[in-house]
């Protein structure tokens, strides 16, 4: 709290990280893997050792992860209950990510997301002055997450028969879900310290079941013509993801084997303030005019459909 305070105020005091780095090295067996993963987050002078201590821990979660889709199931829920974690933070969730096969998305495509995730805030009505409360202009914590996608099957029923890949982009904020979160084949997972917050309305659930719905009436969910598709998913959020958000990734790995997965997050919000992203996207970064933006509404989903403008390979 300390820290992440000093973070926020953008301040930081020398004397007193070089004294908490001491304290953290001396504690070191003290911390649960919830304190440790968001402590691993800071720019502190142990951050190797606290690197390393973490690593080891997210080995032990990483064992509890099925290698099939029906391991994702109440005994899954239960393990993952028992670590008494919400969040790996930064660099847990990204060890973890790196064992199931996913790598970190690239820079340029982390500058559009900001960039898509910018525009939408500033023609969102919600952002309005006149629409402040207390707390910030929402009446929840808004979470955005961006993805990229293009993928390839013989199986595939593309809208425009004689257009292949399938390919676009997608914008999900947190808490407005889609009819399709009723239907998904994904499976949310109950948390242990923010227990009344539902995993369903976390925006990297709502997106990639979203996908799986688009693959679904495209004729390509049978198990043999899933794994038959390839090509590539970027995704990025606004913040690490959840334990439960970083299940479902493993979950549509599991479904779509072929599908290379590319995942970009911030690291500390009170680092890279989201809450206005203008201050963290360059000036000179501008989304593609040619880029076609439709569907904007209430859901808070907006779908890139414009494939020939797209930014991917």
């Amino acid at each position: 709290n300390t820290l992440w305070a000093f973070a926020a105020s953008g301040c930081k005091d020398d004397p007193l990280w070089e004294a908490i780095s001491a304290e953290a090295s001396r504690r070191l067996d003290d911390y649960d893997l919830q304190a440790l993963s968001q402590l691993t987050d800071f720019d502190l002078a142990c951050s190797s050792i606290l690197e390393q201590r973490l690593d080891r821990e997210v080995a032990i979660v990483w064992e509890h992860f099925p290698s099939r889709i029906e391991g994702i199931d109440a005994r899954f829920e239960r393990k993952l209950w028992d670590l008494k974690v919400d969040n790996l933070g930064a660099v847990g969730s990204r060890l973890l990510l790196l064992r199931m096969g996913v790598e970190e998305a690239d820079e340029q495509f982390e500058i559009r997301a900001l960039e898509t995730i910018r525009t939408h805030r500033r023609e969102d009505p919600r952002e309005h002055p006149d629409e402040l409360k207390f707390g910030g202009p929402s009446r929840h914590k808004r979470v955005f997450s961006f993805a990229e996608y293009q993928f390839i099957g013989k199986h595939l029923r593309h809208p425009m028969q004689h257009r292949q890949p399938w390919e676009g982009a997608m914008l999900q904020e947190n808490g407005a879900r889609s009819p399709h979160v009723q239907e998904t084949p994904l499976r949310h997972v109950p948390l242990p310290i923010n227990q009344r917050v539902d995993r369903t309305a976390c925006s990297e659930f709502i997106l990639l079941s979203e996908l799986c719905a688009m693959m679904r009436q495209a004729g390509a969910w049978e198990d043999q013509n899933r794994a038959e598709i390839v090509g590539t998913l970027r995704l990025f959020s606004t913040g690490s993801s959840c334990m439960s958000c970083l299940a479902a990734i493993w979950q549509f790995k599991l479904l779509f084997p072929s599908v290379q997965i590319m995942v970009a997050f911030t690291k500390i919000q009170v680092d890279t303030p989201l809450l206005d992203v203008r201050h963290y996207v360059p000036s000179t970064c501008r989304a593609s005019e040619d880029t076609e933006v439709v569907g904007s509404d209430s859901t808070g989903m907006i779908r890139r459909v414009d494939t020939d403008a797209l930014h991917v390979g």
